[in-house]
Parts: structure tokens; C-alpha cells; sequence
């Protein structure tokens, strides 16, 4: 029924769906930046104890001079990007400092140049799966490695890009629960390699979901799991026999001869011919070794059509 303007019938708006979505110049960088940030935020959990709100800024683009300007005495990991460029992982001292004194609470108040000598080798464990959760948060997107290959706290040793090379900086703002204190973590990666990756992702108009948690391999594990335990029957067909020569009739002891193809076999999947192979022995019982799948049987050339009848021109002469 419709009403007029000036019905008094009570309507109430209903959405079905309300989204709110930013996004700078690289989206498809901002969605992996803000997937590290989610798995970072569980991964220090389980690690530390610690509960941090990590924040993603969007992703940005800059020379790598004024990247490394700003860069002081301060842990920076020189990391290989999918074994074609090198980037860095530069770690803020205040992040290095909540992390170990959970992490090493006998250490006391941490010293950079002692804790590099001393306890960097725990700090190092921690960023091998910050690294892992960064290579996971492509996962739907494209294929990504990133592997540690050594650490400066000189930033004159960390010059793996030209001054005007430029870089893509993913920054993660990191604020302790319960505390005032805060930090960040900036992954600069070279855009000569982040550049084929970007060209492909492009075009594309719909983005991979935020969330990863669908993607754990955990699934794989259950699917995996699952098809084990699903039972299915499998047999193996000799041939077939005729049975019109013995009109009907069968008798004790009659040899019936098999039709088979060139003495292959064919094997059935659940009542589905799937595979060929050929009869024979192994172990003292009788095997069948795969020769391949079974030929699919010819479609007509003639399309389906909606109606039960559709005329056709035929050429002539036939």
C-alpha cells in the first residue's frame, strides 16, 4: 500500500550496513598496515604479557633522505624485501624499552649500547615474528618475504637507498594500556620493489577483508582434517560384459569375456570413473598403478538452449 506525504504512519530508518573507511594514496599498503597492526597487537600479548593499542597511520611515500634525517642513536634492522631490495625496520628506544623489561625484567633499566651486546638476541626472536605477522598480513593479497639481515644503531650505516630514492613508510603508533607511555615502529621499504606489486593491485576495485583471522592456517589444518576422515569408495572396473549373446539365460560354470580397453583399468571415485591405470602386483597383492585421469567425456556442440525445441540449419549435402 502506499501513503501519501502527509501519512502519519510511523516509519523508522533502518541501515542495513554502516562502514567507515580512509584510506590515502596506496590502499592496498593502508590494509596491510592495519592487518600487521592487528596481529602485532596479539602477538606482543601472547609474547609479553603486554596490552598496547597499536595504531596505523596511512602509508606514505617520501625520499628516503628525510626518512633517515630524523632517524637517531636507535635500533635499525636492515631487512631483504622479497630478495630484490633492501628496507628498514627502525624501532623507537621507548618501544625497545617496555617490550624488554617484560621481557627481561632482571635487566633493569636498559642502556642501548649494553642491551645490543647483551640482550639483543631476545629482542631479535620477538621481531622474527613481527615479521611473520607482516608476511600474513598479505595473505589474499600477494606473496611477501621480509628476512632480518643485520642491525646498526648508526644511521650512517643504515644508507640502503640513494638520498633521492624514494621509500614507502608504514608507521605504527604503540600506546601501553593503563600507562602514558608511547612509541612507534616505522617499516620503510623501497618502492623499486614495492613497485610491480602496487602496478598489479592497482586496478583492482575491491579490497581483501582487514581481518585475517578466516586465513589462519589453522583452517588448512581443519579442512585437511576433515578430508581425512571422510570415507570414500573406491573401485576398480576390470570391464564390462555383454550379456545380450546369453539372451537371458546364465548358466553354472559359463565364461562371460570381459570388454576392456587395451587391458587398462579404470577407477571409480564414489560410482565416478576419475582415473586410469593398469592391473598388477605389489607386496603380494594385487595393485593398480595410475596412469592418469580419465578422459572427459565430449560435450555435444550443440549450446543448451532455454526451450525444449530450437530449430537448426543444416549444411547441405548431409
Amino acid at each position: 500500500m502506499l501513503h501519501h506525504d502527509t501519512s502519519e504512519l510511523e516509519v523508522e530508518p533502518y541501515e542495513l550496513v554502516e562502514a567507515e573507511y580512509e584510506t590515502g594514496r596506496f590502499p592496498w599498503m593502508d590494509v596491510v598496515s592495519r592487518r600487521w597492526a592487528a596481529l602485532l597487537e596479539t602477538t606482543l600479548y601472547e609474547r609479553l604479557g603486554l596490552l598496547f593499542e597499536i595504531e596505523a597511520e596511512q602509508v606514505v611515500w617520501m625520499r628516503f633522505a628525510n626518512l633517515i634525517q630524523h632517524v637517531r642513536a636507535q635500533p635499525i634492522y636492515i631487512v631483504d624485501i622479497n630478495q630484490l631490495a633492501k628496507g628498514l625496520l627502525i624501532l623507537d628506544n621507548a618501544f625497545v624499552q617496555s617490550t624488554m623489561q617484560s621481557l627481561l625484567p632482571e635487566a633493569g633499566e636498559l642502556v642501548l649500547e649494553d642491551f645490543m651486546m647483551q640482550h639483543h638476541a631476545a629482542l631479535q626472536d620477538l621481531l622474527n615474528a613481527a615479521a611473520k605477522d607482516f608476511e600474513n598480513s598479505w595473505t589474499h593479497i600477494s606473496d611477501f618475504q621480509m628476512r632480518f639481515k643485520r642491525v646498526t644503531t648508526s644511521r650512517h650505516r643504515a644508507r640502503v637507498l640513494l638520498p633521492h630514492e624514494r621509500c614507502l613508510v608504514l608507521r605504527l603508533k604503540f600506546q601501553a594500556q593503563d600507562t602514558a607511555t608511547a612509541s612507534e615502529v616505522i617499516l620503510a621499504l623501497p618502492f623499486t620493489a614495492m613497485h610491480k606489486t602496487l602496478n598489479r593491485l592497482e586496478p583492482l576495485r575491491v579490497l581483501a577483508p582487514e581481518s585475517v583471522e578466516p586465513y589462519y592456517e589453522s583452517v588448512g589444518h581443519r579442512m585437511m582434517n576433515l578430508l581425512e576422515q571422510t570415507h570414500h569408495n573406491l573401485v576398480s572396473e576390470l570391464g564390462k560384459v555383454d550379456l545380450r549373446q546369453t539372451r537371458g539365460a546364465l548358466k553354472v560354470g559359463q565364461v562371460l569375456p570381459l570388454q576392456n580397453n587395451g587391458g587398462k583399468v579404470t577407477v571409480r571415485l564414489n560410482g565416478r570413473p576419475t582415473l586410469i591405470g593398469k592391473m598388477g602386483q605389489s607386496n603380494s597383492r594385487y595393485a593398480v598403478q595410475i596412469l592418469g585421469w580419465e578422459p572427459a567425456q565430449k560435450s555435444s556442440s550443440l549450446k543448451q538452449q532455454d526451450q525444449a525445441f530450437q530449430p537448426i540449419d543444416l549444411p547441405e549435402g548431409q
